[in-house]
């Protein structure tokens, strides 16, 4: 029902969301330059080699790869619109609608994002300067961006499929995962992931508890669809029937079994499992990344391409 670029629109700023939320709550535990000083802590805290130093060569690329995600995500909106001047437009409706209050949400949450990407990639005191306010704003923004992109779909009430809660909860999972999976990456890249080990395990634990709370909120939205398909004939429950036969068994199947549950799900999972437990290889975070981004885009695109209008359905032109 919808074409190509609403699905990158959805996807880039899913992810872009879930890695500014990730980023936004690992700032909020580093320690305050004043509770480092106060505890006696020795050494050149801004220096390469030292704490902020080594933490702005962390969250300076985390911060630009988020950026990145969420900019090309509002293009794919702006193309999607055909003209510069309709997208121009979003702002300036004299009527907010869910498009317009996401172009909204999208820009303040670049805004954010760039401007912790100048405070750590600047002189230490501008650093000090933003203490906790930019950071909780980047996680607000992040979970806000990811909920939207899922209540996008679930407003057009025209599509049975999409309408249901557990939508926007599915999409917010999936950016989580996606947030934590490129953060770890990050990590790995930043030339400095000996000092940052605790924070890749928490994280990859938390990613565990994200995957089995995605993987259960997939498996709530088809339960819950299917009983609604069985309750009733009418043209609506006929449309719901009709996409649930193309999610689970018809031209989409492959990419919501195949790519979102096996390489989207189970392979990020066992993956996780297994560096927890075991001395991953290097190469495991860039695997489970790629695994996390294609699932997240699998699923975000097999479920759009279901929706259904029950008008279509009724005339047989699905």
């Amino acid at each position: 029902m919808l074409g190509e670029m609403p699905v990158w629109y959805l996807f880039l700023g899913g992810s872009g969301a879930g890695l500014l939320l990730v980023t936004g709550v690992t700032m909020l535990f580093v320690p305050s330059w004043d509770r480092m000083v106060s505890h006696g802590i020795a050494g050149d805290l801004y220096g390469v080699g030292g704490v902020y130093g080594c933490l702005a060569r962390l969250f300076v690329p985390a911060c630009a790869t988020a950026a990145v995600l969420l900019v090309v995500g509002i293009s794919c909106l702006a193309l999607d619109l055909g003209a510069t001047d309709r997208a121009v437009l979003l702002f300036f409706s004299p009527r907010l609608t869910f498009i317009s209050a996401g172009a909204w949400l999208l820009s303040a949450a670049v805004l954010v994002d760039v401007a912790l990407l100048a405070a750590w990639a600047s002189e230490p005191s501008r650093r000090r300067r933003h203490g906790r306010v930019l950071p909780i704003a980047a996680v607000l923004l992040g979970f806000a961006v990811a909920a939207y992109t899922g209540l996008l779909l679930q407003s057009l009430s025209a599509v049975p499929l999409w309408e249901t809660p557990l939508l926007p909860c599915l999409f917010v999972l999936s950016s989580l995962s996606c947030g934590v999976a490129l953060m770890v990456v990050v990590v790995k890249l930043s030339g400095v992931a000996d000092r940052f080990e605790a924070v890749v395990r928490r994280w990859e634990s938390i990613d565990v508890v994200v995957l089995l709370a995605e993987a259960a909120c997939a498996a709530g939205f088809l339960v819950v669809q299917i009983a609604r398909a069985r309750s009733g004939d009418s043209g609506t429950l006929l449309a719901l029937g009709a996409s649930l036969q193309t999610l689970l068994a018809g031209a989409d199947a492959w990419a919501f079994w195949g790519v979102f549950g096996c390489v989207g799900l189970a392979a990020p999972l066992a993956m996780a499992l297994a560096s927890i437990r075991f001395k991953p290889s290097p190469l495991v975070p860039f695997a489970q990344v790629a695994c996390a981004l294609a699932g997240a885009f699998a699923m975000r695109w097999s479920i759009t391409a279901a929706g259904v209008h029950p008008i279509l359905q009724s005339a047989g032109l699905s």
